[in-house]
């Protein structure tokens, strides 16, 4: 076949393609309205690999209807995913809410002040470049499922779930609190007390908390309501401005657990909703310090974001003296690093701008390494540990408005950095 021929063959597909992403972004859209839906935004984003679009578009009126649906629809085996909070400056980690896989299509919907931001979402093609269809609607009720009316994407028979309920916890509050006190004690960390609030008539409410330098865990705990009703506890850290998430916990638990690493004292604001109305709400506070082996030299939020991600991570938690720097800005950056036999830990943080995603990756000891946990956090790292001395080539990407970041690497002790 010759070149042209191939030019157009490919450019014919393409269109096929595009047409039956459009048709069933269409036929979705016009299914939804049936069923009283109201389309806020309907429209196509061609995505490379590593890039990614908003979820909503910034000018979409999405008003205060009670709940905000929104479906994404790919080829059928694009490896696409939609995270929350991925479009937010903030310390914490994203929650990937859809990957459409197979069947090319996700769903994410939410009703109510507990519901995440459509706007802090964002959608990611992982790999091969393609086009996506967003279609965006509100309604009084959530959106049912694409696959109920794209039936040629489901898997099968679909049922619509049912709510079994949630079992009765009857364990007393002042007991659950003491086993979160013995927690903190096995994993050595510091009791920095308990704080007791009346929850509000609708079961939230709202307490300003003095929090230090350091990693700090606040557990939010419910007691029982009227007739053993039991909490499903949402709760959220904030700057005094409120505009800044430090950390954030929205899981399907009676409680909810928050962590977050600050360089410097901040008088933040907790707020929690979930609990049941006019039932006390205890806030249990511990903390350790930052990771004092990171350079002392790195800006305070770098060791802060640092220590937040290897508190979290499991494996060897002993951290040497680093035995190389480097620093770089936005975009993709190539380090070389000279590696020992054994295991050494390169550390990766922002340390200043807005970071979106830190992604660091490397070949190594024959194996290929990504931590795509640093998607919607200010710092990655991986565990590289080949049998002899290598030279490798560790690819750095940073997105966020002024980004800088900085990175070490640090032989595996067994010296403790941190609780377990």
């Amino acid at each position: 076949m010759r070149p042209a021929s191939i030019v157009a063959l490919v450019l014919t597909w393409s269109v096929a393609a595009r047409a039956d992403l459009e048709g069933d972004a269409r036929r979705l859209a016009e299914g939804w309205v049936a069923l009283g839906q109201e389309i806020v935004e309907r429209r196509a984003v061609f995505l490379e690999p590593g890039k990614i679009a908003p979820l909503v578009s910034r000018g979409a009126a999405l008003g205060d209807a009670p709940c905000v649906s929104v479906a994404v629809i790919a080829s059928r085996g694009r490896d696409v995913s939609v995270a929350l909070g991925l479009l937010r400056s903030a310390f914490e980690p994203t929650k990937v809410v859809a990957s459409p896989g197979a069947l090319g299509v996700g769903f994410v919907t939410g009703c109510g002040a507990a519901q995440a931001d459509p706007r802090e979402a964002a959608v990611e093609l992982m790999r091969a470049r393609g086009a996506v269809e967003l279609v965006v609607a509100r309604g009084p009720v959530p959106a049912p499922h694409p696959a109920e009316i794209l039936r040629e994407r489901a898997p099968g028979l679909l049922a619509h779930p049912v709510d079994p309920g949630r079992a009765r916890d009857e364990t007393p509050l002042a007991a659950r609190v003491e086993a979160v006190l013995a927690r903190d004690r096995r994993e050595e960390r510091r009791a920095d007390g308990v704080a007791v609030a009346l929850s509000s008539d609708a079961g939230a409410g709202a307490v300003e908390v003095e929090v230090a330098a350091g990693c700090h865990t606040l557990t939010v705990l419910a007691g029982r309501g009227l007739g053993g009703q039991v909490a499903d506890v949402d709760a959220e850290l904030t700057d005094p401005t409120g505009r800044r998430v430090l950390a954030r916990d929205r899981a399907e638990a009676p409680d909810a657990q928050l962590f977050a690493c600050l360089a410097e004292p901040i008088r933040a604001r907790l707020a929690f909703s979930g609990a049941p109305p006019r039932t006390d709400v205890a806030l249990v506070r511990s903390s350790v310090p930052l990771i004092s082996a990171l350079p002392a030299w790195w800006p305070a939020r770098a060791r802060a974001a640092a220590s937040a991600l290897l508190q979290s991570r499991p494996g060897p938690r002993g951290l040497g003296a680093p035995t190389a720097h480097a620093g770089g800005t936005v975009g993709t950056t190539l380090v070389s690093l000279d590696l020992v036999p054994g295991c050494q830990r390169v550390v990766v943080a922002a340390s200043q701008g807005e970071p979106r995603a830190v992604l660091v990756s490397a070949h190594a000891g024959g194996r290929a390494h990504r931590d795509d946990g640093g998607v919607g956090r200010a710092a990655g790292a991986l565990m590289l540990c080949p049998h002899e001395a290598e030279r490798v080539m560790v690819r750095v990407d940073a997105r966020g408005p002024g980004v800088g970041w900085v990175l070490a690497a640090f032989p595996v002790t067994t010296d403790p950095i941190g609780p377990r």
